[in-house]
């Protein structure tokens, strides 16, 4: 049997051609870091055996390339761990400081940095101590609902409170009211207007009576209300 033959036996023999399934993000991550990894390598080519200038806005380019797949990659990790994406990169940071003190107890050694002068095991307890000290959230802060909003605001008292309404929109002047209700989806206030001229609350000849909370001061009704102008109303006299 033939050299060729005696390698394409062995090849059949051992050769798997099952595909299991990974992750989307892991796949394009590592591809793409490959891909990206090809371009540096040209750089380096030209530049040690051509003397061509390397081209740093270049390199930066690929690093940028290559930090997105790095990223891209960190997310998935985050979902899987529940951790944020900045807790992700910090544990990257963390272990692989805490990997390269023990390597490298006092400055670089080539003896050290050789697979048969690294002390394998002492680097991974490192690493997995270093993990365990770091404060993962298994539970990560959630986004406030609607409800949850509506609520907060609702707990701080704010229906009912005096306010000063400032749109000039819609609006010459100031109009002063009172909060009746809040709208959760955006935190705006429906403002129930006083009278100009006998101050009894009734609703503002219009339709717009929700206002953004930027567009609005709210007072505190245990002290003196700052002089507001109000929108005077001309009593009209019938002559018959």
């Amino acid at each position: 049997m033939s050299l060729v033959s005696s390698m394409l036996t062995t090849i059949k023999r051992v050769n798997c051609d099952k595909v299991h399934e990974v992750p989307e993000k892991f796949k394009h991550a590592i591809v793409g870091l490959n891909d990206e990894m090809g371009e540096l390598n040209e750089v380096l080519k030209r530049a040690l055996y051509y003397g061509d200038p390397i081209d740093d806005d270049n390199v930066l380019e690929e690093y940028g390339d290559m930090m997105y797949y790095i990223i891209l990659d960190c997310m998935r990790i985050a979902q899987n761990k529940k951790m944020s994406e900045e807790q992700v990169f910090a544990t990257i940071f963390s272990i692989n400081s805490a990997k390269l003190k023990v390597r490298y107890p006092e400055h670089f050694s080539e003896a050290q940095a050789t697979e048969s002068g690294r002390n394998l095991d002492a680097e991974k307890k490192a690493m997995t101590q270093n993990l365990e000290r770091l404060d993962y959230h298994p539970d990560p802060p959630k986004k406030k609902s609607t409800s949850d909003m509506y609520e907060e605001i609702c707990e701080s008292s704010l229906v009912g409170r005096t306010v000063i309404v400032y749109d000039r929109y819609h609006f010459a002047l100031p109009l002063r009211g009172k909060i009746e209700d809040v709208a959760g989806n955006d935190g705006a206030y429906k403002v129930l207007f006083y009278d100009g001229q006998h101050g009894d609350p009734n609703y503002h000849s219009m339709d717009h009576t929700y206002f953004f909370a930027q567009q609005c001061e709210v007072l505190d009704d245990a002290e003196p209300e700052p002089r507001v102008l109000q929108i005077e109303t001309e009593e009209v006299v019938d002559d018959g």
